[in-house]
């Protein structure tokens, strides 16, 4: 029996699908995630790659293998006198601050061999008061004849008041900008969903979520979404209130687990773990496990999620470069966000209970 062919649609009737076609077609992506996910790049998550591969059979897709042997041949001999520059801009402090950050540095290696694989090169912009300015930095981007920019998360709430009509760019966990309207970022919602599962499945049935990060931290609404989402499946005597005081006293934090008998505690970064060990040393009830939600590099006896940083910087790369190549620069049209999942990491600070 023959095997059906696929039917296209009125919308690409008479020619071939494109990758445009099944970026539509899986809600509305921008094309480089469909062509990152339909060459199984790790950086795109499983969940997403399933839906896009999906779409493209429901399309009938099928790649052009010349085109993809003539792109590979084109980029593998390009002139590198003619190297593409991109600029990385950041918010915050010194150098030494952006290099002492786990997760800065492992967006900027990923970035960087995303840049050397497509032959661009790419260089670092610090913006902040003892730094550039940003109407300096969008000068110097233009001066340099600089198109591309991807902007990093910034250590402190720093506005990048930039004119984007006149670049090709993409942001990296930056919730409180508008503009670039291309985002990638860790899936943190999703994280705090796994990560509170995990510490029910090993026993532990009052967790709460101790969040003392400032308010313009990447993640922290869809942290605290994953968590009350989760609240919404157990009773409610088990819900255990968010304490999501910025830079918490630790006779704050003890009432807290006190008031609450909170079993397990759940923190955006590893320093809530110091910040437990000080509540419980002035008193406090002790909390038998504790789990951190971004986990940049892996801390000695830690459990947490596991967050690969260095596909999101990789990521943001080739997006960008895609944009760059056809010459799409401004706000785009709707938001497009590309998520990088996490895993789960045992470790002896959240033991089977």
């Amino acid at each position: 029996m023959a095997t059906p062919r696929p039917q296209k649609s009125a919308e690409h009737a008479g020619r071939p699908p494109t990758l445009k076609d099944v970026a539509l077609k899986a809600g509305g992506l921008h094309p480089s995630t469909v062509s990152l996910a339909l060459r199984n790049f790790p950086g795109v998550s499983e969940g997403l790659r399933r839906r896009i591969k999906a779409a493209a059979r429901q399309l009938g897709y099928r790649p052009d293998p010349l085109l993809a042997a003539f792109n590979s041949h084109r980029i593998s001999h390009s002139d590198r006198r003619n190297t593409v520059i991109i600029a990385m801009a950041a918010g915050g402090g010194a150098r030494s601050e952006w290099e002492k950050s786990p997760m800065h540095r492992q967006i900027w290696a990923g970035a960087r061999r995303s840049a050397a694989e497509l032959h661009a090169k790419l260089e670092l912009f610090l913006v902040g008061p003892s730094q550039l300015s940003a109407s300096r930095l969008s000068g110097i981007l233009v001066a340099r004849g600089i198109t591309g920019v991807v902007v990093a998360p910034a250590h402190a709430g720093v506005a990048l008041d930039v004119d984007w009509s006149l670049f090709s760019a993409v942001r990296i966990e930056e919730d409180g900008l508008s503009e670039p309207r291309y985002q990638v970022a860790v899936d943190h919602r999703l994280s705090a969903r796994r990560a509170w599962l995990r510490l029910r499945s090993l026993g532990y049935q009052r967790v709460g979520l101790l969040d003392p990060s400032d308010w313009s931290a990447p993640g922290r609404v869809q942290t605290h979404a994953g968590i009350e989402f989760e609240q919404t499946h157990v009773p409610r005597h088990l819900c255990i209130p968010i304490l999501d005081t910025p830079s918490p006293a630790p006779a704050q934090v003890g009432d807290w687990l006190a008031r609450h008998r909170v079993e397990a505690v759940l923190c955006p970064n590893p320093a809530g773990w110091d910040l437990l060990k000080e509540a419980q040393g002035s008193g406090a009830a002790q909390c038998p496990a504790f789990g951190c939600l971004q986990l940049a590099e892996q801390v000695p006896g830690m459990a947490g999620m596991m967050a690969d940083y260095e596909a999101v910087g990789a990521l943001a790369v080739e997006q960008l470069v895609t944009l760059m190549r056809t010459h799409e620069r401004g706000a785009a049209q709707v938001e497009v966000c590309t998520l990088v999942s996490s895993h789960w990491r045992e470790g002896a600070s959240c033991p089977p209970r």
